[in-house]
C-alpha cells in the first residue's frame, strides 16, 4: 500500500508482511495520493508540490511546482496520461505524467476565487467536477480548462470527498 503524510514521507508497505518497501522524502507534508500502475504513484504535498514516484527508483521520475498552495485532490483522466489536480489557490490543473517541469503542465484553470478540495472525472471522461470549499461543484469541460462550465449550488459545507 502507497500512503503520504504529515511527516512529509511516501511509502510503500506491504501489509500482509508489515514491511516497509520503499520511503522517500518529501519537500512538505503529503497531502494527496492517487496510484497510477502497481509500481507508480502521485503525490501532492502541502505547499503545491505534485510528484511522480516509481518504487525501482529512488527519486520523484516526475516533478511539477506550478500550484501555489496545497494539492487537495488528484484523479487520472480516461487517457491514463492526464492527471487532474485540485488545490487549495483556487485552481484545477491538468498534467501530462510522461512529461516533467512546465512542458507536463498541459493547462491551468483560471482562479476562482474558493479552494478547490476535490475532482472526479466523470461522463466518459468528457468532465471534471471539482468540490470546493464554499460547497459548489464546479464542472470543466474535458480540454477546455480554463473556466468552469458549470456550476452546482446545494452543499451548505466544503465538499472534501467524491
Amino acid at each position: 500500500i502507497a500512503s503520504t503524510a504529515a511527516d512529509k514521507l511516501a511509502a510503500v508497505t506491504d501489509v500482509e508482511a508489515g514491511t516497509r518497501l520503499w520511503k522517500q522524502r518529501l519537500a512538505a507534508k503529503g497531502n494527496a495520493l492517487l496510484p497510477l500502475s502497481a509500481e507508480r504513484f502521485a503525490v501532492g504535498d502541502d505547499e503545491g508540490g505534485l510528484r511522480i514516484f516509481d518504487i525501482r527508483q529512488q527519486k520523484a521520475v516526475v516533478r511539477w511546482a506550478e500550484n501555489s498552495d496545497f494539492i487537495s485532490d488528484l484523479a487520472l483522466g480516461t487517457d491514463e496520461t492526464s492527471l487532474c489536480a485540485t488545490s487549495g489557490d483556487g485552481t484545477f490543473a491538468v498534467y501530462d505524467v510522461r512529461k516533467a517541469g512546465e512542458k507536463g503542465l498541459i493547462a491551468m484553470s483560471d482562479f476562482q476565487e474558493d479552494e478547490f478540495l476535490s475532482c472526479c472525472v466523470m461522463r466518459g471522461g468528457t468532465r471534471v467536477v471539482c468540490g470546493s470549499q464554499s460547497g459548489i461543484l464546479a464542472i470543466f469541460k474535458w480540454g477546455d480548462f480554463g473556466d468552469m462550465k458549470e456550476r452546482i449550488r446545494g452543499h451548505p459545507m466544503s465538499v472534501d470527498a467524491m
